[in-house]
């Protein structure tokens, strides 16, 4: 997954469990291996789509992400104690959610607290004005979109509109400078 998001700015992870619930992530910088620590800022959220929920940072902490080759990628939570709001284990193949200082009562964003995705999608949400820098292998991962951001009439914009997610990357994008 990071080597296919090589270049890309800003992000929309979207998990769907097998037990039915859609979730997700808007990682507003590039994904990076994080071994010790976390990074991102309080534009960072995590969402829910039935029921239609965000949880922005409380402000609380700065955990906003954390990815590595052994614990996988992470959203708000404690390296190695006590868990993350929104877990993906290396393989995808497991995740986890629990109360988090960072995103508060996220924990509900999953049917229960370990789940098992039956789809991981991540999606290019890099602001158009700097789509024209990067290279061809991060504009369109799956060679499936025309555009060259989310936030550009194509597939990867309907898949925002039917999230519901349009609207908020399309501002966070657009304060964030």
């Amino acid at each position: 997954m990071l080597r296919r998001a090589r270049g890309v700015k800003a992000s929309l992870l979207v998990v769907q469990e097998r037990g039915g619930r859609t979730f997700g992530a808007f990682i507003p910088s590039q994904l990076a291996r994080s071994e010790a620590g976390f990074y991102g800022d309080a534009r960072t959220f995590l969402f829910m789509l039935t029921p239609r929920r965000i949880f922005r940072a409380t402000g609380r902490d700065d955990h906003f992400v954390h990815m590595s080759a052994t614990h996988g990628i992470g959203f708000g939570g404690e390296i190695g104690g006590g868990g993350f709001a929104l877990h993906l284990g290396a393989d995808l193949l497991s995740g986890r959610c629990l109360p988090s200082h960072t995103f508060g009562a996220a924990a509900s964003l999953s049917s229960s607290r370990d789940f098992a995705p039956s789809s991981v999608q991540l999606w290019d949400a890099t602001p158009p004005e700097h789509a024209e820098r990067l290279t061809a292998h991060a504009r369109s991962w799956d060679d499936a979109a025309n555009a060259d951001t989310v936030l550009q009439p194509g597939p990867n914009k309907l898949m925002l509109e039917f999230v519901g997610m349009e609207k908020e990357v399309a501002m966070l994008r657009r304060f964030s400078g």
